[in-house]
C-alpha cells in the first residue's frame, strides 16, 4: 500500500501522466512486492520526468528474503538514459528487453530486464524493470589477459609516467576527483587552469571541494549517484555532472565533471537578441507597407482620372499581398521568425482580392487546396505577387457577361520541386493580355525569385496557370 500511495505522489509532481495512467502505475507498484519475491531480484517502476527526457524511480522493492542489490533506496532518484539505455529504448519502442547485460547508475554490474508499462490505449507510461546478480564467471584462458586492464586503463587516464601525457590531461572537460570526505585528490589540467583563473587557487589538492569550487556545495548535498545540473558562476556558464564512486556498496570518492558552455549560452542569447530584432523590423515593414496602402485608398478616394484608378489599384492589392506575408510572420508566435506557409497566404491574398473586388455583380467562388508548405519569408513575397497577379487578372477579366465563376489556388509538393495553379472557369484569355503589366511580373518573379517555370493554358472553358519551382534551401 505505501508503494501505491508513494508512486502516485511523485507521478504527480514529477510527471504529465493522467489520473487514469497513474492508477494504472500504482496496480502495478502493488504487486512489486510479490514480483521481487517470485524472481528473488531487485524491481523498479521508472517514470519519464515532464519536460525532460530524463525518468524517475517511482516506486521499488527488494526479495523479502533479504537478498538485495542495493541497501540504500531508489525511489525518488532521476535516472539518465547515459546510464541506463535499455530502460530507455524500451519505452521509445515499446519492447521487452531481456537478461540483458547492464551497469546501472550506482556501477552495479546486473542481468537487467525491462517491460513497458502500457495504458489502456497501448501508450508507453512507464518501466518495469528487474535487476539480479550477475552469475560468477569462471576464468578462462581468454579473461586472463583483462586481469592487468585495470592498471593499464589507470595509466592511460592518469599519466603517472611524467613523460607521457594522459587522456585526463587532454580533456576539455574540468575533472575533479574527490575522496569519501570531500577533499580533493585530483584534478586535470584544465580544472587546474579553471580553479587558478576563476578562485586563484594554485594548488586544489588536498582542500575541500567546496572550499575549490564553491558554487558546487548544493550539489555535494543531495543524496543521489548521479547529479547533472547546469549552473552559471560569475562569468560562466557551466554544465555540472557528479558521480558516486562504490566499493562494496560504500562511496568511496566522486568525480566530478564540468564543462564550460559560456559560449553556447552566449550564442544563444545572440540568437534570441537577432531574433527579437528580426520581429521588430518585420512590424515595422508591415507598419509601413500599411501606410502606403492607406496612402494608396486616401489618393483613389479623393477622385483621379479613371484610366489612373486601376493602376493605383492594382498597385494597393500588390501592398497588401506583400504585408500579409508579415502579418502572417507575425501571427506565428511559435513559429520560426522567417517561416511562413504559403497554402494560407494564398487564401489571404486571395479572400482580400474578393472582398476588395469591384465586380460585385459577379458571385465568384474561391477554392484552396494543398497542405502545409512552409517558405522563407523572400520566397512567400514573390509567391504572394504571383497568386495576386493571377487572381486579379481572373476576377477581372475572365467572368465578363457571367453571373458567376469559380477560381481555383492549389499546390502540391512533388519529390523535386513545387507546383503552384491558378484555374478559373471563365472565358478565357485573349492574345493581347499575355503582354500585360501584371503578367510581365509574374514571369520576372517565376524566373528570377523562384528559378521556376511559368505556363499558361486558356480556352472558353477557362485558364490554367502553371507554375513550377524547385525545392531548395529556403523550402521547408
Amino acid at each position: 500500500m505505501i508503494n501505491c500511495q508513494l508512486a502516485g505522489l511523485l507521478c504527480r509532481q514529477h510527471t504529465s501522466l493522467t489520473e487514469t495512467d497513474i492508477e494504472k502505475i500504482e496496480q502495478v507498484a502493488a504487486q512489486l512486492e510479490l514480483i521481487a519475491d517470485l524472481s528473488e531480484a531487485n524491481v523498479f517502476i521508472d517514470c519519464q520526468v515532464k519536460g525532460t527526457n530524463n525518468a524517475i524511480v517511482v516506486a521499488e522493492a527488494a526479495p523479502t528474503s533479504g537478498k538485495t542489490l542495493y541497501h540504500d533506496p531508489y525511489v525518488g532518484t532521476i535516472v539518465y538514459e547515459v546510464f541506463e539505455p535499455s530502460v530507455f529504448f524500451s519505452y521509445r519502442t515499446g519492447k521487452n528487453i531481456l537478461f540483458n547485460r547492464a551497469v546501472t547508475q550506482r556501477g552495479k554490474l546486473v542481468k537487467q530486464s525491462v517491460a513497458p508499462i502500457k495504458n489502456d490505449e497501448g501508450q508507453v507510461i512507464g518501466m518495469l524493470i528487474k535487476e539480479e546478480d550477475m552469475p560468477e564467471m569462471k576464468a578462462s584462458e581468454k579473461m586472463r589477459p583483462l586481469s592487468s586492464a585495470p592498471e593499464m586503463l589507470w595509466e592511460l587516464f592518469f599519466g603517472l609516467s611524467q613523460d607521457r601525457p594522459s587522456v585526463s590531461d587532454i580533456m576539455r572537460e574540468y575533472f575533479i576527483l574527490i575522496d569519501a570526505s570531500h577533499q580533493v585528490v585530483y584534478v586535470n589540467s584544465s580544472a587546474r587552469s579553471f580553479v587558478s583563473e576563476v578562485y586563484h587557487i594554485l594548488e586544489p589538492e588536498g582542500k575541500m571541494v567546496t572550499d575549490v569550487l564553491p558554487f558546487i556545495a548544493p550539489i555535494m548535498e543531495l543524496n543521489q549517484d548521479l547529479v547533472i545540473q547546469e549552473m552559471k558562476i560569475p562569468s560562466h556558464f557551466l554544465e555540472v555532472k557528479k558521480v558516486n564512486i562504490y566499493q562494496d556498496d560504500e562511496i568511496t570518492g566522486m568525480l566530478i565533471l564540468l564543462r564550460d558552455i559560456t559560449d553556447l549560452r552566449m550564442k544563444e542569447r545572440e540568437l534570441v537578441v537577432k531574433s527579437v530584432a528580426i520581429r521588430e523590423i518585420h512590424h515595422r515593414v508591415k507598419n509601413n507597407l500599411q501606410t502606403v496602402a492607406s496612402l494608396l485608398r486616401l489618393q483613389i478616394r479623393n477622385g483621379v482620372a479613371e484610366e489612373s484608378r486601376g493602376h493605383l489599384t492594382d498597385s494597393l492589392n500588390r501592398v497588401l499581398s506583400i504585408a500579409s506575408v508579415y502579418e502572417i510572420i507575425l501571427a506565428n508566435e511559435q513559429g520560426d521568425d522567417d517561416e511562413v506557409d504559403i497554402v494560407s497566404l494564398s487564401k489571404k491574398v486571395g479572400n482580400m482580392l474578393l472582398q476588395h473586388s469591384e465586380h460585385s455583380d459577379v458571385s465568384i467562388q474561391m477554392n484552396y487546396i494543398g497542405d502545409t508548405i512552409l517558405l522563407d519569408s523572400k520566397k512567400a513575397v514573390s509567391i504572394a505577387l504571383v497568386v495576386n497577379e493571377l487572381i486579379q487578372n481572373s476576377i477581372k477579366h475572365a467572368f465578363i457577361n457571367r453571373p458567376s465563376g469559380e477560381i481555383t489556388v492549389g499546390f502540391e509538393k512533388r519529390q523535386d520541386d513545387i507546383l503552384l495553379s491558378v484555374t478559373d472557369n471563365g472565358v478565357g484569355i485573349k492574345k493581347e493580355m499575355n503582354h500585360s503589366l501584371g503578367l510581365d511580373i509574374v514571369k520576372m518573379l517565376i524566373e528570377h525569385d523562384l528559378a521556376g517555370e511559368y505556363d499558361i493554358q486558356s480556352s472558353q472553358l477557362g485558364t490554367k496557370n502553371i507554375i513550377t519551382f524547385p525545392i531548395d534551401q529556403g523550402v521547408v
